[in-house]
């Protein structure tokens, strides 16, 4: 009897102790992040004075479908202009389209030229949702970004160019260029090729106009370069000029040129011997 008093009672308690340790059924679902997703295409470096027409698209943040005026009318787009200093210089809103909206970057070309911090927000308000997304860019005088390795490429080149302008002068004021050249035809008296590479060398030597002139115009390049990166827009219109007579200059360098070889030539003929030439008068 009392056994079986003992095993309703121990049926009773664990009955009870189901109640208390249920676990209640699960009543939320987990539906993902609610918002805008925003991909627009803006430039990292503008020139200035020309437009920055950018085009923006919306997708569902949790969905990825697309998003526009037809399936959400009342989605507006703004994007927000902050200069350096912080202080917001525009506010423009975006023109919808059937699937994107565009900025009408007409008045770009008056923003003055600097670094420039912008937003893009867009905000549907009748389902309470929104997006933002940021970035930077810099208008220059080109429209073209610096960075150190061009700086450092064309600080190079000039060196390179400079030096060998102060090579040559040096080479032609301490160097006896007759006795030069009386060591060539002696030295390479039976090697023919050696012979009119070494007596053309020293022609050249002698008169270094051509080569102060391709030197020059290699010096003016990179000056170009230097700046049109700058945005030195005086001294690029200037240094455009004087590039343009210089290389229809190389018309006439050339023309200079091959006279000069042939020259060269007839008198490299007759400086050497008759026996060393093969040529018999």
């Amino acid at each position: 009897m009392i056994n079986s008093k003992v095993f309703v009672l121990m049926c009773s308690f664990i009955f009870l102790m189901s109640f208390s340790l249920a676990v209640p059924p699960v009543t939320t679902v987990f539906t993902g992040d609610v918002g805008i997703n925003i991909e627009t295409q803006f430039m990292s470096v503008y020139k200035y004075g020309e437009a920055r027409f950018s085009t923006i698209y919306l997708s569902n943040s949790s969905t990825g479908h697309a998003m526009n005026i037809t399936t959400n009318p009342s989605i507006e787009c703004y994007v927000y202009l902050r200069d350096s200093q912080g202080f917001e210089v525009m506010i423009l809103e975006a023109d919808p389209h059937l699937d994107h909206w565009d900025l009408n970057g007409s008045s770009g070309g008056l923003t003055p030229i600097g670094s420039y911090a912008w937003t893009v927000r867009c905000e549907d308000y009748d389902a309470e949702v929104g997006g933002t997304v940021g970035g930077y860019f810099d208008i220059t005088e080109s429209g073209v970004e610096l960075n150190a390795q061009s700086i450092f490429a064309n600080f190079i080149f000039l060196l390179f160019f400079c030096g060998l302008l102060i090579s040559l002068y040096k080479y032609k004021s301490t160097v006896n260029l007759e006795q030069q050249y009386d060591k060539v035809l002696t030295k390479y008296k039976n090697n023919q090729f050696k012979g009119v590479l070494g007596g053309i060398w020293h022609e050249f030597m002698r008169d270094t106009f051509i080569m102060v002139y391709l030197i020059s115009w290699l010096i003016g390049i990179v000056l170009l370069d230097v700046a049109f990166n700058f945005g030195m827009s005086t001294i690029y219109t200037y240094f455009s000029v004087i590039m343009n007579v210089m290389s229809v200059g190389f018309v006439l360098i050339g023309i200079v040129f091959l006279a000069r070889m042939a020259e060269i030539l007839f008198k490299l003929k007759d400086d050497f011997d008759d026996d060393s030439w093969g040529i018999v008068k």
